[in-house]
């Protein structure tokens, strides 16, 4: 699939920053902080993921029965949405924070971020630092195009909690002192980059599984700041992080409700 352009950018030097992502409310969220800070960079967007290839992914990783069970999750975290729709905005709007799209950054939309149409536009742009905010996994080939720093937004604390629902999973493991958001720099394998911040959130009586992102995007934001502007200036360092590595995955209806009644997670 070629790449289709919005706004072109008009030179090199005023895109350092490439945000990669499959668009949505936090990627919007972080561009729009990033725009208040930075001003001009590029976005290149993929198309999202379709559910059917999510479901096949899911059953060959974790059997039929699990990925149908995941499946039947979908509906409960749609109506915990539902429920929590306005304590969304709420967090949103006390942290000052805006996910309405920006239309004047620029925007190269592509089939995926592994294709060659953003190989190529990683080229072309040729950013010192590139962001993932929400895609799906980036290859080697996409990793090695450009000589740039990638780093990576993670919903839950590395190397504890990679993978899907790092927060949700911590607190229904009732391990909260590790529910929180790591930014990290980016490898080939599931958030298994080295950590490069962290930090933790704490949920009220109003949250449950639908409102966890919105807390953790706004912990989140200060972090990538301070990861753009270490990286611009060529100070990323990485931290020395202990204790056990785990990938977690989209959990099922049979948990969701299981940790619901038993822990209070909803």
């Amino acid at each position: 699939m070629s790449s289709t352009v919005v706004d072109t950018p008009s030179s090199h030097d005023e895109h350092q920053i490439v945000v990669l992502t499959a668009g949505g409310v936090f990627a919007e969220v972080i561009i729009n902080a990033l725009a208040a800070r930075y001003g001009s960079f590029a976005v290149i967007q993929e198309n999202r993921e379709p559910f059917f290839e999510i479901f096949r992914r899911w059953c060959r990783l974790r059997g039929v029965r699990r990925a149908l069970g995941q499946a039947a999750f979908v509906p409960l975290q749609r109506l915990a949405a539902l429920h929590a729709r306005g304590r969304r905005a709420e967090i949103l709007a006390d942290a000052k924070l805006d996910s309405t799209p920006n239309l004047t950054i620029p925007r190269i939309k592509v089939s995926s971020v592994n294709s060659d149409a953003c190989r190529t536009a990683l080229q072309r742009l040729a950013p010192r630092v590139a962001l993932g905010v929400g895609t799906r996994m980036i290859r080697e080939q996409t990793l090695s195009c450009v000589n740039a720093a990638y780093i990576n937004y993670h919903a839950g604390i590395n190397p504890r909690y990679r993978g899907q629902y790092g927060g949700y999973w911590a607190l229904a493991q009732g391990d909260a002192r590790h529910a929180g958001v790591t930014v990290h720099l980016v490898d080939a394998g599931v958030d298994t980059g080295a950590p490069l911040y962290s930090a933790r959130f704490a949920p009220g009586e109003r949250d449950n599984v639908a409102t966890f992102h919105y807390l953790q995007v706004v912990i989140a934001v200060p972090l990538i700041m301070r990861a753009m502007e270490d990286a611009l200036a060529n100070r990323l360092a990485s931290q020395a992080v202990d204790g056990p590595s785990q990938q977690w995955f989209h959990p099922t209806a049979a948990e969701y409700l299981r940790n619901g009644l038993r822990r209070g997670v909803w």
